[in-house]
C-alpha cells in the first residue's frame, strides 16, 4: 500500500487536514502528525524520518506559514535550507518541502487560498499599526494575537508561496478535488515506471 505523507500548518488547516487524510485512508496509508508518537526524538526528526519513509508527499501551504524551528536536528539533509546557510529559521513544512524537493519526493503542492490578504496587508508594513488593524476590513476580526504572528511571519510565507509556485504549485479553495488529482498522478508516476 502506497504511504502519503501530509504536510500542512495544523491550526488553520485543521478541517481541511481531517477531510483530506479521511479521504486518503479510504485507499492508501496516511502519515500526518496526526499518527505521530513521541519517542525522544524531536518533531522535526520525526516527521523527515515519516516523509522520507513515504511514497508520496502531499504540501498545503497556506500564509499562516507555521511554528518555525529553533533548532535543525537533521545531519543527513541536501535541502537548500536558511538554517543551514544563514541561521534563519524555517517552519516544519517548508523544512519538508525543501527535503522532498531535495530527495526527488513524488509530491503534490497546493497553495490554500484562505487568509492571504490577510499577509498581503500586512507585507509592506515595517511595524504593526494596530490603529489601522482596527478600522481595515479585512484586518478588523483578526486577533491581535494572530496578526502579530502573521507580521512575524509574512516574509518566509510569501517565500514559500514564491517557492511553490515556481513548480506550478495549484491554488485551491477547495481541497476534494486533491484526491483526484493524487489517482491521475499515481497512475502517470508509476505508470512513467517513476
Amino acid at each position: 500500500m502506497l504511504r502519503v505523507f501530509l504536510s500542512s500548518t495544523f491550526r488553520d488547516l485543521k478541517d481541511e487536514r481531517r477531510q483530506l487524510l479521511d479521504n486518503l485512508n479510504q485507499a492508501l496509508s496516511d502519515v500526518g502528525m496526526e499518527n505521530f508518537i513521541p519517542d525522544g526524538r524531536t518533531s522535526q526528526e520525526i516527521s523527515i524520518d515519516e516523509l522520507r519513509k513515504s511514497d508520496i508527499a502531499i504540501f498545503l501551504i497556506s500564509p499562516y506559514y507555521g511554528s518555525l524551528i529553533k533548532e535543525c536536528k537533521i545531519t543527513n539533509c541536501n535541502a537548500d535550507c536558511p538554517m543551514k546557510n544563514n541561521g534563519e529559521g524555517i517552519s516544519y513544512s517548508h523544512c519538508e518541502y525543501k527535503i522532498a524537493l531535495a530527495e526527488n519526493k513524488l509530491h503534490q503542492t497546493y497553495v490554500v487560498n484562505k487568509d492571504w490578504e490577510i499577509i498581503d496587508k500586512l507585507k509592506d508594513w515595517d511595524a504593526i499599526n494596530w490603529e489601522a488593524t482596527h478600522d481595515d476590513p479585512i484586518l478588523k476580526n483578526v486577533s491581535g494575537e494572530e496578526i502579530k504572528h502573521f507580521f512575524e511571519v509574512k516574509n518566509l510565507a510569501l517565500q514559500f508561496r514564491e517557492e511553490a509556485g515556481k513548480e506550478m504549485a495549484q491554488c485551491i479553495t477547495d481541497i476534494s478535488r486533491i484526491t483526484s488529482d493524487l489517482a491521475d498522478n499515481i497512475v502517470k508516476w508509476y505508470g512513467d515506471n517513476r
